[in-house]
């Protein structure tokens, strides 16, 4: 599941999701100036490319169990998916907000080995992140989202840190 390009799937659900943030920015009741893009999966992939675009007013980004398969239905994950670590660190390069990271070590899209490279190409490539990577939960991991008990600490402290809260 190479198409030669680790950022496209990324770019091609952000044509979806610009639009809203753009409209966004224009609601009274919202604060355009400090604005959090968040996605799960596919669409936290997308929010690391959206965080590497660095909008305007957008001061932070949170990725819940993002990337990219690189195994077919039924299929176990593989140890390493390059797609999904090239990826992160082609958005480290211009990306100058913080990210929020979040994984659990059982996540049917990646493993924690994916994960952590992940996350160090992203670091490595000049981003700036922090890392939650949990024990296996019940079920599937990549369903982390779920659990805010086990997320919930990190969360209210990256909030904190980028002066959201």
């Amino acid at each position: 599941m190479n198409d030669a390009d680790p950022t496209y799937r990324a770019r091609v659900h952000t044509r979806a999701i610009m639009p809203a943030i753009e409209y966004l920015r224009h609601e009274k009741e919202l604060n355009p100036e400090k604005m959090i893009v968040l996605g799960q999966s596919a669409g936290a992939y997308a929010t690391m490319y959206i965080a590497s675009q660095n909008p305007p007013g957008v001061i932070g980004a949170i990725n819940f169990a993002g990337g990219r398969s690189n195994n077919y239905d039924g299929e176990p994950v593989k140890f390493r998916n390059d797609i999904t670590i090239e990826g992160n660190a082609e958005f480290g390069k211009t990306t100058r907000i913080p990210v929020l990271m979040i994984y659990a070590e059982n996540d049917s899209r990646g493993t924690p080995n994916t994960i952590r490279l992940s996350y160090e190409a992203f670091v490595h490539s000049g981003g700036t992140a922090t890392l939650l990577l949990v024990p296996p939960i019940q079920g599937d991991g990549h369903y982390l989202f779920h659990y805010p008990d086990l997320w919930r600490d990190a969360f209210l402290r990256y909030l904190r840190e980028i002066k959201a809260i």
